[in-house]
């Protein structure tokens, strides 16, 4: 926050767990986040942008392992670069895929982030929740031509959502500061018909 803008590039490696049919499935998920740091009259602020990556990591991986790839755009408050302790918020636009290996499907989703950070000149210790509403089976579909207004096109299709769902998540964090590691867990819950709680951890590394 002593600049006017500062760029901050982070790395991580997690692990998620999911209990279906098939049992546990191991699924590692590679990410990469990058944040732009701007000072305001009110306090910093940053602009966040982001990639994810699920990869299938058990013996009956696919021939195309990646479950599924998320891309988000938003931004943060961030005074709690100038505080020892205090509340922050953003807010999210998030665009992702999943089912490649079987069903490929599109979704597109909004996600408001609160974190509550208390920090020492060596760790910071994050508690936070990111309650998210999304769309999912994003698709282009035949339809009838039902005269104006009826979205359908010259081309006789359009463009279709599937239901508004919603999903819960939270979790912790601890960074060391002085090396710039931290060490997160967390759970996560959709809200639809035949969906339980998923728990991750997480390390990520910023340089």
């Amino acid at each position: 926050v002593r600049s006017a803008q500062k760029t901050r590039i982070a790395l991580s490696y997690g692990r998620a767990i999911r209990a279906g049919i098939g049992g546990l499935r191991p699924t590692v998920v590679v990410a990469l986040r990058s944040e732009e740091l701007t000072r305001q009259s009110t306090g910093p602020t940053a602009g966040v942008f982001g990639v994810r990556l699920g990869i299938r990591a058990d013996d009956k991986a696919p021939s195309i392992p990646i479950t599924s790839a998320e891309v988000y755009l938003g931004g943060r408050t961030m005074n709690h670069a100038l505080s020892a302790a205090g509340v922050e918020g953003g807010f999210d636009v998030v665009f992702g895929w999943g089912g490649f290996d079987e069903d490929t499907r599109a979704s597109i989703g909004m996600r408001a982030p609160v974190e509550f950070v208390a920090q020492t000149p060596r760790t910071r210790f994050t508690i936070f929740a990111a309650p998210a509403m999304a769309w999912g089976n994003i698709r282009m579909r035949a339809c009838d031509d039902l005269g104006p207004g009826d979205n359908c096109g010259d081309l006789g299709i359009q463009l279709a959502f599937g239901r508004t769902r919603f999903v819960a998540g939270g979790g912790a964090s601890l960074t060391m500061l002085p090396s710039r590691i931290s060490l997160a867990v967390g759970v996560q819950r959709l809200f639809a018909t035949g969906e339980t709680e998923r728990a991750w951890m997480g390390m990520s590394w910023t340089p």
